[in-house]
């Protein structure tokens, strides 16, 4: 299998002879194509220099507009791609699916709604709203009543995902 440009998936790697411009001497061996003749040869490049030139690059085509341009003269094409990538089925359906999850999860008395309710809208300012036994976890799942939410910065809350907070987990003790 290869990418776009032709180049295996998984490439060879080589050391040698350290780079003139940064001295690393981690190397990639790439197939390329003599334009005159179409012979193809393998070459060596340095790994560092090669990132740091496709990162100029696309900093210069930033700067000159070039992906502004593309835009602007490919606007049907892109167009066409996003009305076949955002179907309005693919969210639905997803959306649907969460929507079932949370109904099953929620305990349905009238107490429980009004308690979620006011714990939701008595939110502070710079925090969110998360649930401290994930409704779908790995190891556990909670359910969505006012007992299982507590408030968390949004990057706790990041990087908390879908686990059980450590404050809450079970101690375990051999007996």
């Amino acid at each position: 299998m290869s990418n776009q440009k032709g180049q295996p998936k998984n490439p060879k790697y080589r050391t040698g002879k350290p780079c003139r411009k940064c001295g690393s001497t981690k190397k990639i061996v790439i197939k390329r194509k003599n334009p005159s003749s179409g012979e193809t040869y393998t070459t060596n490049r340095c790994i560092p220099c090669s990132r740091k030139q496709v990162l100029k690059n696309n900093n210069k085509k930033r700067k000159e507009g070039y992906f502004l341009k593309y835009q602007q003269n490919n606007r049907e094409h892109l167009r066409e791609y996003q009305q076949g990538y955002y179907t309005p089925d693919k969210h639905r359906v997803r959306n649907g699916m969460n929507k079932k999850r949370m109904r099953q999860a929620t305990l349905n008395t009238s107490e429980n709604r009004r308690k979620v309710k006011e714990f939701y809208a008595n939110r502070p300012d710079g925090m969110e709203v998360d649930h401290i036994y994930p409704l779908k976890g790995k190891t556990c799942s909670g359910l969505h009543v006012w007992w299982n939410l507590q408030y968390l910065p949004p990057s706790d809350n990041r990087s908390k995902s879908n686990k059980v907070s450590e404050q809450y987990q079970p101690t375990r003790t051999l007996s």
